[in-house]
This record gives C-alpha cells, structure tokens and sequence, in this order.
C-alpha cells in the first residue's frame, strides 16, 4: 500500500476526510492484504496514516523521506538544534517510533535520520533515472551558426539560478563568443534574454521556451555541454534535485555553475562528467580547454552511472525493504 503526496495534500495534521476516505478503502478490499506500507513524505500526514494503517492491519510501516521534515536545511538557515526543530522533532520521534525502516533520499537525510534514531534502519536510495529511447525525440537545438552548443533545459526559479556568470565569461573572450552558442529549453526565460541583450551575446543565446520532453532529451544528447543551473547560496549543498540524475545519464559534459562542495556535485564528479566552477576565470578556461579538444572526451564512469538508473535504485529499496519486514 502505497501513500504519497497524489493522495493527500495537507502539510501539517491529517484531514478527517484523508483519514476516514483511506480506512474506509481499505476495509472494503477483501481479496487483497498488502504486505507493507510505504508512506512518503512529504506531506506528513501521509506518515501518520502509514502508522495508522500498519497497526491496523498489523504490517510493516515503511517511511520515505524525501525530506527531512522536522529540520529542511534547503529552505532554513537555523541550525539543526534550534528549538523549533526540536518541537518538530519530538513529534517525528512519535511518527517514526514504529516504523520497519526509513529510506532517506539523500546523503544528508540519511545521515540525520541516523543520528536521530539509530536504531531504525535506515537507507539511502536516491530518485535516479529513466531510460528512454533517444531516437523517439526530435532535436531543436540551434548552433546559431556556432561549433559548440550549451544547453541548459529546466526552470530558472524566477531568477534564483541564473546563467549570468557564464554569459560574462563567454562575452569577455572573442573566442569563445565566435564559437559558442547557448539553448534554454523550458518557462521563465526574461531575465536570460535581459541578460543576453546585457552582454551582447543575443547572436549566442537562443531562448526555445518549453518542448516535449523525449525532443528536450534528444536536443541534450545533441549538444556538446549540458549547463547545470544552482542557486548562489550555502543551503544548496544539501540539494540533489531530479535534473542531476537526468543529466549524468546522458553522459555528455556536465558545465555545473555553483553548487561547490555539494551531494549534487559529488554525484557530477563521481559520474566522471564534470565539476562546479563558481568564479568568471574557472568557466573561461573551462571553456577554451574544451575547445582545444582536451575535454570533450569525457571519462564517464559507466558503472556509477548506471548504478543510479532508477531500475538500480528500486531494486535497491526492494532488498532494504526485504530484509526488514
């Protein structure tokens, strides 16, 4: 028995009618008993349910942390002892009192959850990736009459990632202004264009808007860079979002702008596929190193990659799931 954020949508508590609707559901089946919960946060209230359930029907109540809820480095910048976390936590202790085991989404949330209750087992199984047949799609790129392109494909997050940066580093070199263009798949593209017309580079930047995601897919597999957007702050060390999966599987060269020392770039650096540069210079050499051919080899570590396929990643969770039910 599945419980996820599809089903309920209240952040804090359980909704009556959430409640009422599930147990009611279950009670009905008759020709069908789960063998487990699994109960993903977020929202919470999916955990209380989980915890409900499995003492209703006496099964194993596992918990999927997405997050980790009663401390969220990515969006606060208290320390983890603060005291409203430790209000949260309590409550989360009572949550988790019961459950088989914790399967934590990242690094960091597997390292939490261990230190705050050691002895529920716990594993870390990241969202990992699809595999998809590349020729379905149909590319889009445009070389605007460049040798190389860069793509980047995703949400700018209404200008808290943001390709400025690399548009310096481009501009500032009549190198690699002659031999580069940059493609933006996806919404939220005005402060590119703003920051294209800034630099001079609207001869380099092509803005597409959103496309199918198999032609996305295939643009990508076409380009020569893949431009990994983070945010500019400390917090997103502690990020690992769907789109680093979705890059490393293409094994093409990973551009990752920000992010230095974080479980994403960890993740870039360990596929073999690229690293973080955070300063103008970094990027610009970056950038000329591949364009006298030393880097457009990349040295993918095909094993690594392919353990995060998210057929590897299940199989992963099923064995967790296995040997503590």
């Amino acid at each position: 028995l599945l419980i996820t954020k599809d089903i309920l949508d209240s952040e804090f508590g359980i909704h009556k009618k959430w409640k009422k609707m599930i147990l009611e559901d279950v009670q009905s089946i008759k020709d069908w008993e789960p063998e487990i919960i699994l109960a993903s946060y977020s929202p919470i209230s999916s955990l209380l349910i989980g915890k409900k359930l499995s003492k209703k029907l006496n099964i194993s109540f596992f918990a999927e942390m997405r997050d980790s809820w009663s401390f969220n480095p990515v969006v606060s910048r208290k320390k983890e002892d603060n005291y409203f976390s430790k209000i949260l936590q309590k409550y989360e202790s009572y949550l988790l009192r019961d459950c088989a085991g914790i399967i934590s989404a990242t690094d960091f949330i597997h390292q939490y959850y261990l230190s705050l209750h050691p002895s529920i087992p716990n594993q870390k199984i990241y969202g990992g990736y699809d595999s998809h047949n590349l020729q379905i799609g149909e590319s889009k790129i445009n070389k605007m009459g460049k040798k190389f392109v860069i793509t980047h494909a995703g949400s700018l997050l209404q200008g808290r990632k943001s390709p400025e940066m690399l548009f310096k580093s481009i501009s500032s070199n009549k190198k690699l202004k002659e031999n580069y263009a940059i493609n933006f798949f996806g919404n939220d593209q005005d402060q590119v264009i703003l920051l294209a017309k800034k630099y001079s580079l609207q001869e380099n930047v092509s803005c597409m808007g959103s496309i199918d995601y198999h032609d996305c897919k295939k643009s990508e597999e076409d380009s020569d860079i893949l431009l990994m957007l983070m945010q500019n702050n400390d917090n997103e060390k502690y990020a690992v979002t769907g789109k680093v999966f979705d890059l490393i599987k293409l094994k093409k060269d990973i551009l990752m702008i920000y992010g230095k020392k974080s479980e994403a770039e960890e993740i870039v650096i360990n596929s073999g596929l690229g690293m973080a540069l955070e300063n103008e210079n970094d990027i610009k050499d970056y950038l000329l190193r591949f364009l006298s051919n030393q880097d457009k080899n990349v040295q993918a570590n095909h094993h690594f990659i392919e353990s995060l396929s998210r057929k590897n990643q299940i199989s992963l969770m099923i064995e967790f799931i296995n040997q503590n039910i």
